[in-house]
């Protein structure tokens, strides 16, 4: 019984390093904007909000933009890849997003302070745990279904691989 399709893997390999990738350019350009001399004291909007952390927060956003692309782009291949685990593209991509959902709280809170007063960071923290709670209740509703199968396959991959091999 095979558990991965190698083929598979090798696409979402190379797509992986394709992200890699990306992130790392991103994160060189934001690095370097915002190591610029005159960027560091510019504020934008108010006087709140520095230019270096506003670029910062849009840096972080394209990032995540383009993590939400790659789990569109990867969700039929993990599918086709994990054999053994159904739904594997829609665990992966919401694991993703619930990543996603982590660096958007930490990306945006300096910019939410600077815009609105710190009183309100409850409604802040109230969304992105809310956000978070759909994302892990999608996932848990969707293994909870498959339990069976994904039950069944590790007993197949234990129990009855391991017997047959031990037969030869």
């Amino acid at each position: 019984m095979q558990a991965l399709d190698k083929q598979k893997l090798e696409k979402y390999l190379i797509e992986a390093i394709r992200l890699v990738l990306i992130i790392l350019v991103i994160h060189i350009l934001k690095g370097f904007f915002s190591s610029l001399p005159f960027v560091s004291e510019l504020r934008v909007f108010n006087k709140n909000i520095y230019l270096s952390e506003f670029v910062s927060f849009l840096m972080s956003l394209i990032i995540c933009f383009i993590l939400y692309e790659f789990t569109k782009r990867t969700k039929k291949i993990v599918d086709e890849m994990l054999l053994q685990l159904p739904q594997a593209g829609f665990f992966h991509s919401h694991i993703v997003y619930l990543f996603l959902t982590i660096v958007l709280y930490f990306s945006a809170i300096d910019i939410f302070k600077g815009f609105i007063f710190e009183e309100w960071l409850w409604t802040y923290n109230c969304f992105f745990i809310g956000v978070s709670l759909f994302y892990i209740s999608r996932i848990l509703l969707v293994f909870y279904q498959n339990s069976h199968k994904i039950s069944e396959n590790i007993y197949n991959i234990i129990f009855v691989e391991i017997l047959k091999n031990k037969k030869e």
